[in-house]
């Protein structure tokens, strides 16, 4: 809310949430105008500060409403991952009285996985024994879409205790075009009218149901999977030189999308095989300081479920395993044995081992991740260092990041293999720079990327 909204209201007409919704230099403003006028009416000079010292309450110790006190504990496996025993741990809100403000900062999973989780973990402490706070969002733009769709999974079970706080104008564009406004729990924006310049695959969820509807699965895969092609093709469309996607590139992209979804599905549930997964993403046009614009693109998969490491490692507890299981498995063992020295916990390398071509915890498929990073490579073809396609894969404990030289991979007879080094062989250990062991556990798995459409590199390419 901007301060035009709020003043000359009388001080009686102010709410906790309208004071809160302020910016600090709308604040301090309010502050002065309030001071002022109480001056001009009052001979009384402390009424003016006793006034400010009533603003200043309202901002930071909101009124207790019937929504509050009646607020109550709720299930949910991404707050519970981050804060054990969190069921212990939660306040009734009629107890609380404590306060803070939360600044969201490089909040993305592609540019600071483990910075960007401890922020999540910290909203999500704080939800147990706060009663109030402000959510700032303090990038000038959003980085990264994944982060996003994480902290909206935990806003629909936590006890509202976020009301307001800063939010810079493209990042509350995108947040509306892509239909996420109403996941994270925010008010409609005020001043908000058009979403120009932003073109949103707005979010998809699917969220388990019973056996019996099994057979409808295949409909949303389709129907999703053909809506994002025809929303990469919009992204073509829109750029100076207009594009759009072959004929051959469509069913591709069509069958990529088709298969991770699917996995999504099929891991997230190992009693029914009715997972979950939420997808979003989009393209903003973005003026460089050069004063030429880039069209950088994002779409992040979350799931949540089994996580890819169990998957994995589930092999090696099969009872009955065909010749394809053993042959994973050996090599499986083969290669934690082998790397397990460069400090690297055995599930982190048992996600990247699942990276590669002709590898699958179901003894079939396994080709999604080399074809999703063959896409984004060449979507995302550009000369410029700063925009180079970059997908990050965050499961269980593990992060994976395919960036910079490493979102490509190598051809090892007919499969295609990436294991984060230099010659990209099995036996050489990951760059450490690239794999991680996140601090938190994660009850799923993310997968975000961000590329750039360059034009020019997409015309040079095509006429090769």
């Amino acid at each position: 809310m901007n301060l035009h909204n709020i003043w000359p209201r009388s001080l009686a007409q102010l709410t906790s949430e309208d004071v809160k919704s302020l910016t600090e230099r709308d604040f301090f403003e309010l502050c002065r105008l309030v001071r002022q006028r109480a001056r001009k009416y009052c001979s009384n000079d402390q009424h003016p500060k006793t006034l400010v010292r009533r603003l200043k309450r309202l901002r930071i110790h909101p009124i207790i409403t019937p929504n509050i006190v009646d607020a109550t504990y709720k299930e949910n496996n991404i707050l519970t991952a981050f804060v054990p025993n969190r069921d212990r741990k939660w306040t009734a809100p009629i107890k609380r009285k404590q306060t803070f403000s939360f600044g969201l900062n490089n909040f993305s999973f592609i540019d600071d996985p483990l910075e960007t989780m401890r922020q999540l973990r910290k909203i999500a402490e704080a939800e147990c024994k706060l009663l109030s706070g402000s959510l700032n969002f303090e990038d000038d733009y959003i980085r990264d879409i994944g982060p996003y769709i994480v902290l909206g999974l935990m806003q629909k079970d936590m006890f509202q205790f976020l009301r307001g706080g800063t939010i810079a104008f493209p990042v509350q564009k995108v947040i509306e075009a892509v239909k996420l406004r109403k996941l994270l729990q925010m008010k409609p924006f005020d001043g908000l009218q058009d979403h120009k310049d932003v073109w949103a695959f707005p979010l998809r969820e699917r969220t388990p149901g019973p056996h019996n509807a099994k057979p409808s699965k295949a409909i949303g895969f389709s129907s999703v999977a053909d809506d994002l092609v025809r929303t990469v093709n919009e992204w073509l469309g829109a750029l100076p030189s207009p594009m759009e996607l072959t004929d051959g590139a469509c069913s591709y992209l069509n069958k990529i999308s088709t298969e991770i979804l699917e996995n999504a599905e099929r891991h997230g549930d190992d009693r029914s095989e009715q997972g979950n997964w939420r997808i979003a993403g989009f393209m903003a046009r973005r003026l460089l300081p050069d004063q030429s614009e880039s069209y950088d693109c994002h779409i992040a998969i979350v799931n949540l479920g089994i996580t890819i490491s169990d998957n994995m490692l589930s092999i090696r507890t099969k009872k009955r395993q065909n010749d394809l299981d053993q042959k994973i498995k050996d090599d499986l063992d083969q290669y934690i044995k082998l790397h397990r020295q460069c400090g690297i916990s055995r599930e982190t390398l048992a996600s990247l081992y699942a990276m590669q071509d002709g590898v699958s915890s179901l003894g079939e498929g396994g080709l999604g991740m080399m074809d999703m990073i063959e896409m984004v490579a060449k979507l995302g073809q550009t000369d410029d260092c700063k925009r180079k396609p970059a997908i990050t894969i965050i499961s269980g404990n593990s992060c994976i990041r395919f960036h910079d030289k490493y979102c490509s991979f190598k051809q090892n007879d007919d499969l295609r293999c990436q294991f984060l080094n230099a010659n990209g062989s099995v036996e050489t250990s990951p760059d450490l720079d690239y794999i991680l062991d996140m601090e938190y556990n994660f009850p799923g798995t993310i997968v975000t990327m961000r590329f750039s459409l360059d034009c020019d590199e997409q015309l040079r390419h095509m006429n090769q």
